[in-house]
């Protein structure tokens, strides 16, 4: 009651403010109260005020309309005798407010390292983890957010840690950012995810905006699905053209199982191009390289692939200069493009472990087209190599002795970090008689 009372007097006591946004009983008292209290915001605060001006502007934010404090916050901005962390704060209230008003502004003011310290102390004061709403900002704003605070915090909480500091609520606030991009079905969220991902200063993220990413893929993907025509049923059902991710990938899947048959019992011999041939055209050790081996594979499946209407690109080079071994594509008729990108990896690779998640899944599935889907493909050479490298030894498991122990291992790796069926293992026995 004495608060009320005070505050109807216009009285306004600053260490009360924060009850204008959270107490109902006052919320309709915060029209006439917060602009007076703005507008007699002084130009020249000591910085222990730093906490009632977030705290004014936060009310300011839930409770007033944006436009009419928009113009406030511009008069403010106006004024010459603002120091930075004033600057900062009204900056980024304003980005709240009208996101293009404020962006450039904001975006020039982060160069200067006192104003980005001081932003970041405003998006740390909310209470990210139970209540506050994030604007409609663009995909392109979003990943600006990210781009600017991510570097200054860790995605993970110290374990034991109670405190709760601004370093933990812009965590918060980052993983906000994150859903609300993911929730934008726009080829323009994705290229914002493409581009958070391809950004090495924000390395220690890359995982979980990996997940994000390709749950976002997912959900544009499905997004656009269309009802099939009967011309793509026909199609479907007669093992011609694809028309969806699914299907592409059961297809070149169906083609690897019929090039292993053709490796094991074909009288083309086509295992001995994968050997030094002799010339008694029986294959001997050492192995081909493994650029070589890509070749002869990709050279296999594109007549097979291309009566099925889909396009086979050998060293697929993205925009950002990565390449994957080989890309599969198709154009649905009246529908978006799909891709699937095979990485090929011998069993002897130093990144034998660790390319189906850091080099396919992280780099290569992000691509919209791709929807998060790929194949990794090994190639299994066996004991009888004589002096290449051998298998590469895994970090845990000492005794690998078959292809399919190798692959279940693959799969098994891969499938504890990626959604279920996106990446499919394939080991290729390659291996000669002992």
């Amino acid at each position: 009651m004495v608060r009320e009372v005070a505050l109807k007097k216009k009285e306004i006591r600053l260490p009360f403010i924060e009850h204008l946004r959270d107490d109902v009983t006052l919320k309709t008292l915060a029209p006439q109260t917060l602009p007076i209290a703005l507008e007699n915001w002084p130009s020249k605060p000591l910085k222990k005020n730093a906490t009632t001006l977030r705290s004014l502007l936060r009310s300011s934010l839930s409770t007033l309309e944006k436009e009419a404090l928009s113009e406030l916050i511009h008069k403010h901005l106006q004024k010459s005798s603002l120091n930075t962390w004033q600057r900062s704060y009204f900056l980024m209230a304003g980005l709240w407010c009208h996101e293009q008003s404020f962006i450039e502004d904001i975006t020039s003011a982060l160069t200067i390292p006192a104003m980005r310290k001081s932003m970041f102390e405003f998006v740390g004061s909310f209470d990210w983890h139970r209540y506050e709403q994030l604007p409609n900002w663009t995909p392109a704003t979003l990943a600006n957010l990210y781009l600017w605070f991510a570097p200054q915090t860790s995605p993970i909480r110290p374990e034991g840690t109670h405190l709760v500091t601004a370093a933990h609520e812009v965590r918060d606030f980052l993983n906000r950012v994150a859903q609300r991009l993911e929730q934008i079905m726009t080829d323009e969220a994705q290229q914002a995810f493409k581009r958070l991902l391809d950004e090495p200063s924000i390395q220690a993220w890359h995982d979980h905006l990996t997940r994000q990413a390709a749950h976002h893929a997912h959900a544009l993907a499905e997004s656009r699905y269309l009802t099939p025509t009967s011309v793509i049923v026909a199609n479907t059902l007669t093992n011609q053209a694809p028309s969806n991710h699914n299907d592409l990938m059961a297809i070149a899947l169906e083609q690897l199982e019929q090039l292993q048959s053709e490796i094991n019992n074909s009288p083309t011999n086509i295992k001995n191009r994968f050997w030094t041939p002799t010339k008694y055209s029986k294959p001997q050790p050492p192995h081909q390289p493994e650029n070589d081996c890509r070749d002869i594979i990709a050279e296999w499946l594109t007549p097979r692939l291309t009566a099925q209407e889909i396009t086979r690109i050998p060293e697929n080079t993205q925009g950002d200069g990565k390449r994957t071994d080989i890309m599969l594509s198709h154009k649905p008729i009246g529908r978006p493009e799909i891709k699937l990108p095979i990485e090929i990896k011998g069993d002897w690779h130093d990144k034998l472990w660790t390319a189906a998640y850091s080099q396919l899944y992280q780099q290569y599935c992000t691509e919209m087209a791709c929807a998060g889907r790929g194949i990794y493909l090994v190639l299994w050479m066996g004991s009888n190599r004589g002096n290449r490298d051998k298998l590469e030894k895994h970090p845990s498991i000492a005794l690998i002795e078959t292809p399919e122990c190798l692959k279940e291992i693959l799969q098994a790796e891969i499938d504890a970090k990626v959604p279920a069926g996106d990446i499919q293992v394939v080991v290729l026995d390659l291996s000669l008689p002992t």
